[in-house]
């Protein structure tokens, strides 16, 4: 009797190790899966480039809360074209837009979120002729002023440097009379003003002298029509002046005064007057 019941007890063992195995594995299966980290992502993010039109996405910006809870290390992913090293633990946005982005864990768990990137810094402006700047391209003569409203004139303008996207370019003229009626000279004081596609903006004044006219700028040129004198007339002072003196009133001012409407009937009546005149 004792040796059946032996033997009885001792088949049993290796179907007790079997279950007790099983339920080791069992047990050991569902912990691992309730030991799955869970995680969280904020949406909406915003999202500034910098000054070089890029903005390095990390795993806490996208994250809430603390990151250790979260099983790091972290892969981000992100929708679009504009962007570099993606699937990386910092990818890099290169453009203003709406991007989702994906964050997984080391346990492979992952969520996601929204980001608005946006370009929030103006054009860089580093304005020309500052005031009293004698600077080529600063100053002109009065003569030059029409050139420089027509837009003809080569005048220095303001150095600009957009990050992520073209520019226009609007300006408004003030003009300053200096002196008494403006004969010391005039200054032209223009606002530039530069705007980007995202509508951020930046401005300055440049001012542009305008310079009086001085006698050194006068050039006397010779008469365009040669003198012709008769050969052998008086060629002395007083000579030359009564040759050209007799013509003056005999042939140009009958001339001239013949052909202002209204004022003589005829040729002879403004030679007349003209011979009067010399009397």
């Amino acid at each position: 009797m004792v040796k059946q019941d032996l033997l009885i007890l001792g088949k049993g063992i290796p179907s007790f190790r079997k279950f007790s195995l099983s339920l080791l594995l069992f047990f050991s299966f569902m912990w691992s899966g309730f030991g799955q980290s869970q995680i969280a992502c904020n949406d909406g993010v915003q999202v500034s480039l910098d000054g070089d039109c890029q903005a390095v996405i990390t795993p806490d910006m996208i994250l809430e809360g603390q990151m250790a809870q979260y099983a790091p290390p972290f892969t981000l992913r992100i929708s679009g074209t504009s962007v570099v090293d993606n699937n990386t633990s910092s990818p890099i946005v290169t453009s203003p837009g709406t991007y989702n982005v994906s964050v997984t864990n080391s346990q492979g768990n992952s969520c996601w979120g929204q980001i608005y990137v946006e370009d929030k810094l103006p054009p860089v402006v580093e304005c020309a002729c500052p005031p009293g700047s004698q600077d080529e391209g600063c100053v002109f003569d009065c003569t030059d002023e029409a050139a420089f409203h027509d837009g003809t004139l080569n005048i220095s303008t303001p150095a600009v440097t957009e990050n992520c996207s073209d520019y226009t370019t609007t300006f408004q003229d003030r003009v300053i009379a200096l002196g008494q009626q403006g004969c010391e000279g005039r200054i032209i004081e223009r606002t530039w003003t530069y705007t980007d596609a995202s509508g951020n903006s930046a401005s300055c004044i440049s001012e542009y002298f305008f310079a009086p006219a001085d006698v050194a700028d006068v050039t006397l040129a010779a008469p365009y029509n040669t003198p012709i004198m008769t050969c052998g007339v008086d060629v002395s002072m007083a000579g030359v002046y009564s040759f050209f003196r007799d013509k003056l009133f005999t042939d140009y001012l009958p001339s001239f005064l013949a052909g202002v409407p209204g004022t003589y009937p005829n040729e002879a009546a403004a030679t007349a007057a003209a011979r009067a005149a010399a009397d």
